[in-house]
C-alpha cells in the first residue's frame, strides 16, 4: 500500500517535472500588423528625444 502511493507521487512528480514544471501557457504571437508597431515604435522615440531635448534644455537654463 505504502509503496504503491510512493511510486504514484513518484511517477507523478516525474510527469510534472517533463512537463515543464506546469509552464504550458502558449506564449502570444507577433502582430500580424507590422506596420502599425513600427508607428508606434518611431513616435515613442520621437516622444522620448522630445522629453530628453525638453529635459536639457531646462537644465541649461
Amino acid at each position: 500500500m505504502i509503496k504503491s502511493f510512493i511510486s504514484l507521487v513518484f511517477v507523478s512528480l516525474f510527469a510534472f517535472v517533463l512537463s515543464g514544471c506546469g509552464d504550458a501557457t502558449p506564449k502570444p504571437t507577433e502582430p500580424k500588423d507590422i506596420t502599425s508597431t513600427k508607428k508606434e515604435k518611431a513616435m515613442w522615440q520621437q516622444f522620448q528625444s522630445e522629453k530628453a531635448q525638453k529635459s536639457l534644455d531646462e537644465e541649461f537654463k
